[in-house]
């Protein structure tokens, strides 16, 4: 299996495993976190966007078949938000959608290339939209050409 297999292997999984996790939300993924941003803007209801954010080598002496850490990022955004972006109760709602997602991951345990899903944290993410936007960060080992 080549690179951009696996990539997309990697994308389509961790995208079905947020869309079951959260029971339908729109879930996609995308190549560029650019791309991701202003669809996460466009939607006005709760939304998961997945997606690739490169490749690091484990070794970059290596042979040219090697070992790579893939990451990749879950964009969770939480609807349209036309009171204010502190309210507690929203930021519940959205940490139980990290939480549920964190979980589906960590019950799929391993990712397409064979190896484990390793979580690496979350964060929010601005998007200067009025909405709640938290980022996961994940990676896994894989082999590439």
């Amino acid at each position: 299996m080549n690179n951009i297999d696996i990539i997309e292997e990697c994308c389509t999984q961790l995208s079905d495993l947020a869309r079951n996790a959260l029971s339908g939300v729109d879930s996609m993924y995308y190549y560029s976190t650019d791309v991701l941003r202003h669809r996460a803007i466009e939607k006005d209801r709760e939304f998961v966007g997945v997606v690739y954010m490169g490749s690091k080598s484990v070794n970059p002496e290596g042979p040219a078949m090697a070992s790579v850490i893939a990451s990749f990022g879950i964009l969770v955004v939480y609807g349209n938000i036309t009171r204010d972006v502190e309210s507690r109760e929203d930021k519940s709602i959205v940490t139980g959608y990290l939480k549920s997602i964190r979980d589906a991951i960590r019950d799929q345990r391993v990712s397409p290339s064979g190896n484990p899903w390793r979580f690496q944290g979350e964060a929010p993410f601005d998007i200067h939209a009025g909405k709640l936007v938290y980022m996961q960060h994940w990676m896994t080992k894989a082999t590439i050409l």
